[in-house]
């Protein structure tokens, strides 16, 4: 099940309700009850996205029983073999399954009360019927209903519609009527071409998805619905252009979160004037993301309490990025999103940014600040750059953002200036990656990085992973990373080194080791000092065949090979899990969650 949708099914029935004590609106005290049953384990098999946010769980079977039974004597579900044995007991949930006939509704005084209706089965709908319930859910997704009845108007407690997947081409004006409606979903209407004039009367619409209506050739007036809180559009292909008829006076004053998705012929998104004026909307907006819109080239321009902001495959990423001042998370990525070398110039406006990423971005070729600023202050607190193929510079010096936890910059194959200052002084620094870059990379360039303060200065503090990508022409290692006291996970690749030095027996907080493709590589630091790292668990070796036919001695016929670091060597680690011999898959233990 999906946890919007539920949480959205939770507020249709009157179960949530906004806690002004704790300044919660309805949708914070559903997020707050589904991480609880989660939490307890009455949710399992959650389903997450990138960032680590629950999508889609399913209920245990437990808590599955205990509600049926609870719901039993108010639940009707008809199918063809199915009973209606509740003769004696009011309806207050009905569901019509499919069935090879149509089957009748239940007599009419079974279902005053019915406040949930799921109509499964292929047959219309007609006013006679509808005009019975005092319905807040109605779903007829994946039903055969072609249009619906001009009483849908009259069932003024509705909260919850669903008309996905259905032959609808239509909605009738009686739907602008709907004044209590709080979720509409239209997604997969192959069909339905527009939606009534008046659409903008439903003003207790909080959450509107329109998805995959192909032949749709106008959006609906949203702009000013005063209670709109999420707005998902998706695969709608006959929509070229966001116009004034998109952005009335007062703009969604209430959206805090918006998906534009697979426009793939939406060219403009352009801001109205009303009386020579520019129209500022957005007030609340949190979170943006815009995916899959190859074609978008211009963009509304003032988002002021935007926190997150995702670009996927959009023409031009750094139109946007002109115009946003405020958000805490910024992600840029996919080959097709075009983020020029000026775009990384405008972060220095980004007072609140917390998280950058920028991934696959082929046309950027240098990450920089503007003239006249010396540093790039930011409470920024995660950065990430992956796969950026023709970046070259990364002058910043990254020393004076006290609070930057992540750094991940791999692979940028073309990159040769590296980031300046010293990032031992970043004291909160839990999580570093840093390679390859540029092949013609001077070794000593690659260990400035990581040169030592001047004490009493404590070098990383607080670094407990970090991952290392050079060249086989690299033949020795950062000596500086002994004093790494807080490192538990430690990653190796590509290096030339022959041995790896004894001072990795100071590493004494080392619990996981990964050496990978170090083809030059044959001895292991002295027996000695491996009997230092006591609380090493995991060690993992893979295309380094110098030290895996040091420590795996030939064997012959079918006969299994020796364990690495077999004998003594292993004995000293009781708890040590060993895998080596296969090939690198190319993923690390070190991205960012």
């Amino acid at each position: 099940m999906e946890r919007n949708q539920l949480i959205q099914l939770w507020a249709a029935e009157g179960f949530l309700h906004s806690n002004q004590i704790n300044n919660m609106c309805m949708e914070e005290v559903g997020n707050m009850y589904f991480t609880i049953l989660l939490d307890s384990n009455l949710f399992q098999d959650a389903e997450k996205d990138e960032n680590g946010n629950v999508l889609n769980c399913k209920m245990h079977d437990l808590v599955h029983d205990m509600v049926q039974s609870i719901s039993s004597s108010k639940t009707l579900r008809l199918t063809e073999s199915g009973s209606d044995d509740k003769e004696t007991f009011p309806i207050q949930y009905l569901a019509l399954e499919r069935s090879e006939k149509e089957m009748p509704f239940p007599p009419s005084e079974r279902f005053k009360c019915i406040t949930t209706f799921f109509l499964l089965e292929d047959r219309s709908l007609n006013d006679r019927e509808i005009s019975f319930f005092m319905l807040r859910v109605l779903t007829l997704r994946s039903s055969s209903v072609k249009e619906l009845p001009k009483s849908i108007g009259k069932v003024t407690h509705l909260r919850y519609l669903d008309l996905s997947r259905t032959s609808i081409k239509t909605k009738p004006d009686s739907l602008c009527r709907l004044y209590n409606l709080q979720t509409l979903r239209v997604g997969y209407c192959k069909s339905m071409t527009k939606f009534p004039h008046n659409f903008k009367n439903l003003v207790n619409l909080r959450h509107f998805e329109l998805q995959n209506c192909t032949k749709c050739k106008e959006l609906p007036t949203v702009g000013h619905m005063p209670s709109l809180r999420s707005l998902h559009l998706e695969g709608l292909d006959r929509i070229t252009k966001h116009r004034a008829f998109f952005f009335p006076l007062k703009l969604f004053p209430k959206l805090g979160y918006f998906i534009v998705k697979g426009m793939l012929n939406l060219t403009e998104w352009t801001k109205a004037i009303i009386h020579d004026r520019t129209v500022v909307g957005f007030p609340i907006l949190e979170m943006m993301k815009i995916d899959n819109s190859p074609q978008l080239a211009t963009f509304p321009t003032h988002f002021p309490s935007l926190k997150k902001l995702h670009i996927y495959r959009t023409k031009n990423g750094s139109a946007v990025m002109a115009y946003i001042y405020s958000q805490t998370i910024l992600e840029l990525s996919q080959p097709h999103t075009c983020i020029d070398n000026n775009a990384t110039q405008r972060l220095v406006g980004l007072e609140s940014l917390e998280k950058l990423a920028v991934c696959g971005c082929n046309s950027l070729k240098s990450i920089s600040i503007p003239k006249g600023y010396k540093y790039l202050i930011l409470p920024i607190e995660k950065l990430r750059v992956h796969e950026c193929n023709n970046l070259i510079s990364f002058p910043i010096d990254l020393t004076p953002t006290p609070s930057l936890s992540f750094l991940f910059i791999s692979p940028c194959p073309e990159l040769t200036d590296l980031p300046k200052g010293k990032l031992c002084s970043l004291r909160s620094l839990r999580s570093l990656t840093i390679g390859p870059f540029s092949e013609t990379t001077e070794l000593h360039s690659f260990l400035n990085l990581f040169d030592a303060l001047q004490p009493p200065h404590h070098y990383f503090p607080s670094l407990s992973s970090l991952s290392l990508d050079g060249w086989p022409h690299w033949e020795s290692l950062p000596e500086q990373l002994q004093h790494l006291s807080a490192l538990t996970r430690l990653q190796l690749s590509g290096f030339g080194v022959k041995s790896l030095p004894d001072w990795f027996g100071k590493l004494s907080s080392l619990e996981h080791l990964w050496l990978r493709g170090c083809e030059k590589l044959e001895n292991l630091p002295s027996h000695q000092s491996m009997r230092k790292l006591t609380k090493l668990i995991w060690l993992e070796i893979s295309d380094c065949p110098l030290l895996m036919r040091r420590y795996k001695p030939e064997s012959s016929g079918n006969a299994p090979p020796t364990p690495i670091l077999s004998g003594p060597r292993c004995a000293i680690f009781p708890k040590l899990q060993l895998m080596g011999g296969c090939r690198s898959s190319g993923r690390t233990p070190f991205d960012m969650t």
